[in-house]
């Protein structure tokens, strides 16, 4: 068992930042110092809130400088490396910079929100698979993708990079990411019962939160920094001591990867779940591919595919980490499989992330060759995604949509304000439609036919048309629109129901057809953001 890192976080746009900055890298030596007398530590480094707030309304130029600047000071105190927090959903410039972030630094990590809240956005899920699909051209391995993530439902805190970010606003903090895969090994090696090697685990986790505790407490507390806990992710080293894979295989299984896998998954998170350390970050079953021995030579063998790992995904803590995928894969593939990781993080409310790393040059098939300490290279894996058409469109834009005159195209700008969804419904077969809406935005209808319509007051739209409309919404703060035609049901897309205090920066289209269908559409304005005070 090892401390893989003492990860501080703090607040860049604080007042009193400089000042936290040292205390905090002080506070982090003295207890890589003391730890070090039990444990050995292999890193620290530094979190702050997400950049994409602290850093916000400032020029790319000026962004890029500053994040060079935070790193090379982030050295100079001590820290190994740092992560700058997520992009956010309400921030869309700062996902289209990350690509160029990841390249003009090189121990910099960077991440980026797809689902916060119970709340699935489609946007930043597109704007997540162009960062991979960049980033991957950074270098001629894809390993600058190391380096960034797509988050789903991750809370502050979490000491693992890249999903490691501080809560802004919050006070100085420190967590604990432990390296211990090999406790599990060694728990489920014994000849014990299958309770007895679990309540083996437990004990050997629960005695090092404590007496890591007994070293931490003094000091964290004599700094005025809070202590978040541990995060005892059984994260592996790419040996075959320490793959979490391999303890999972002790349990029975011939090889992970086949049918009666996902037993011996549940019962490693079921015994995590148990623990009563202080916790932050994941605590849970952590699988990845390239740091995993025992998982590589699995999916070399080609026992093991990305949709196995999506499986695994519902009953471990990180998803898809470190999956090395052929280089020609597309922007549509990447989209499809975080859309996965978001819906089952939402539908199982638990925090997952997705760290992809397309290899230019690479077919599936093709062996990896990385030079890295901490994988083991593997077999490129195939990945079978599709494209998602009607609910799931999302123009490749987060721009506004420019308002139209009412005729082939008809537009009707709504006014500002914040406001609540407001139901509309169905008038007859005859093709009429009533939009309703308050809020900031842009819908426009663009197709062959004649529309007709009124906008009364606040943003009451009522128009009768005929022919096949299409309709596109662009950067909407808004609920998720809805389409019913003359021999339809309502639709909708229920992962991306909305309350009042979440805010989702919605692009979309749908198609209504045959001609002479009727359409209605729900629009909505912004809302407060989840992550403002």
């Amino acid at each position: 068992m090892k401390v893989r890192s003492i990860t501080s976080f703090y607040d860049p746009a604080c007042p009193q930042a400089e000042r936290q900055l040292k205390r905090l890298a002080e506070v982090s030596e003295a207890l890589r110092e003391a730890i070090q007398q039990k444990l050995e530590v292999q890193s620290t480094r530094l979190g702050t809130s997400p950049f994409s707030c602290y850093l916000n309304d400032r020029p790319p130029a000026e962004v890029i400088s500053c994040a060079t600047q935070l790193e090379q000071k982030a050295q100079s105190l001590g820290w190994q490396y740092l992560a700058m927090g997520p992009a956010l959903p309400e921030h869309p410039w700062a996902y289209k910079l990350i690509p160029q972030l990841i390249r003009s630094t090189k121990n910099v990590f960077f991440s980026a929100v797809i689902t916060a809240n119970h709340t699935l956005y489609p946007g930043a899920v597109l704007a997540g698979a162009q960062i991979i699909h960049q980033t991957a051209q950074n270098s001629t391995d894809g390993f600058a993708n190391l380096r960034f993530a797509a988050l789903a439902s991750v809370e502050p805190w979490t000491p693992f990079l890249p999903a490691a970010y501080h809560q802004v606003g919050s006070a100085p903090a420190i967590s604990i990411a432990v390296e211990c895969a090999d406790a599990v090994n060694d728990a489920f090696s014994q000849d014990l019962t299958l309770e007895e090697c679990r309540q083996s685990l437990l004990d050997s986790l629960q005695n090092a939160s404590s007496q890591l505790e007994e070293v931490i407490l003094p000091i964290i507390h004599s700094g005025g920094i809070r202590f978040k806990g541990f995060d005892f992710s059984p994260a592996p080293f790419p040996e075959d001591w320490c793959s979490l894979a391999g303890a999972a295989e002790r349990l029975g299984l011939a090889h992970i990867g086949g049918l009666g896998t996902l037993p011996a998954i549940a019962l490693i998170a079921d015994t995590l779940d148990r623990g009563n350390w202080r916790k932050a970050g994941f605590n849970g079953m952590m699988l990845p591919l390239l740091e995993d021995s025992i998982l590589a030579k699995r999916a070399a063998e080609g026992q093991l595919n990305v949709k196995d790992l999506l499986l695994y995904s519902t009953h471990c803590g990180t998803g898809l980490d470190t999956i090395p995928l052929p280089g020609d894969t597309s922007i549509e593939q990447l989209r499809s499989v975080l859309m996965d990781i978001a819906a089952i993080s939402i539908r199982l409310d638990k925090p997952l992330t997705a760290r992809l790393m397309p290899i230019p040059g690479k077919s599936a098939g093709d062996f990896t060759d990385f030079h890295f300490p901490f994988f083991a290279n593997s077999r490129v894996l195939s990945l079978e995604g599709q494209p998602l058409h009607r609910f799931f469109y999302i123009p490749r834009s987060h721009s506004h949509l420019p308002a139209a005159k009412i005729s082939d195209t008809v537009s009707h700008q709504f006014p500002g304000g914040n406001s609540v969804c407001r139901n509309a419904s169905r008038v007859g077969n005859n093709g009429m439609g009533v939009n309703v809406s308050v809020g900031v935005g842009v819908a426009v209808l663009v197709g062959v036919g004649v529309m007709v319509g009124v906008s009364v007051g606040v943003g009451v739209l009522v128009g009768v048309g005929v022919g096949t409309w299409r309709l596109s919404l662009s950067s909407f703060s808004a609920c998720p629109f809805l389409v019913e035609s003359m021999n339809r049901r309502s639709v909708t897309t229920p992962l991306l129901t909305l309350s009042r205090s979440q805010v989702s920066n919605f692009c979309g289209s749908a198609e209504v057809s045959p001609p002479g269908s009727t359409s209605v559409v729900h629009l909505c304005g912004s809302f407060p953001s989840p992550y403002s005070r």
